[in-house]
């Protein structure tokens, strides 16, 4: 899994810091997601190693992004201070 994770290839700066490529997914060493589509269907996989917590979205619909959905909960489940000061290994 480590050798998996390890970036590879550096991506320009973004509004969200430095991110990096690594063996079919992306990562900002904290998130790691891989988002694609075909054929009319849309899909967002994200995880957070860190908390042992996992977002899979996926949708048949070309006028919805399932970005949308899938990073949104993400932010709710930050904003709601989730996992502060919690053993992640209860999730």
């Amino acid at each position: 899994m480590a050798l998996m994770n390890k970036p590879n290839v550096n991506v320009p700066e973004s509004d969200e810091g430095k991110w990096y490529y690594a063996n079919g997914q992306n990562t900002d060493g904290r998130y790691f997601f891989h988002n694609g589509g075909w054929v009319g269907t849309d899909t967002s996989y994200i995880r957070r190693p860190d908390t042992q917590t996992s977002v899979v979205g996926m949708c048949n619909s070309v006028s919805l992004s399932v970005n949308d959905f899938t990073y949104a909960t993400f932010e709710i489940l930050t904003d709601l201070n989730l996992w502060d000061g919690e053993d992640p290994s209860v999730y």
